[in-house]
């Protein structure tokens, strides 16, 4: 699964360069590497953020792009039957005043294992914010991504 993500190919969706494997001997474990693109501006949690503490107000201009982008995103990797299953703002790449970037497919390819994602679900409470409700019972479609989305788009709406 993991090479089917060196061949998205859009705009917004950040890029994966290679993967290869390391083994720790320390903890005689395996990891799978990505090597993703880098966009150098940040993420969507820290333009968040940084609007919440100056009580300023993302543009409509801004959240129009940013939806447009991201929704034509989605829709490029939903039609390859690829769900993202993790989109929260620190996985939204800041790469310009007005466009943005998918990041971090990593869950959809290595959280395939029901016990795992229940362990994840516990440990991060700012992760749940953003699952759709049938993630917790590890059930994913388009719509779970759909679901992040909204949330996001509200946060963003609402700073």
């Amino acid at each position: 699964q993991a090479m089917d993500l060196l061949k998205l190919h859009h705009s917004n969706i950040c890029t994966y360069k290679e993967l290869f494997v390391a083994w720790d001997n320390e903890i005689s474990s395996l990891f799978l590497c990505l090597v993703m693109q880098h966009s150098g501006q940040g993420d969507l949690s820290s333009v968040i953020k940084e609007k919440r503490q100056k009580s300023e107000k993302i543009t409509d201009t801004v959240i129009l792009k940013f939806l447009g982008q991201m929704v034509d995103a989605l829709f490029y990797i939903h039609k390859q039957n690829i769900f993202h299953r993790n989109i929260k703002p620190s996985n939204i790449l800041v790469t310009g005043e007005e466009s943005f970037m998918l990041s971090d497919f990593s869950t959809e390819t290595l959280m395939t294992d029901e016990m795992k994602w229940k362990v994840r679900v516990e440990e991060s409470r700012y992760f749940k914010s953003w699952m759709a409700p049938e993630t917790l019972v590890f059930s994913f479609t388009e719509k779970s991504d759909i679901w992040s989305l909204g949330c996001i788009l509200l946060d963003m709406m609402t700073c």
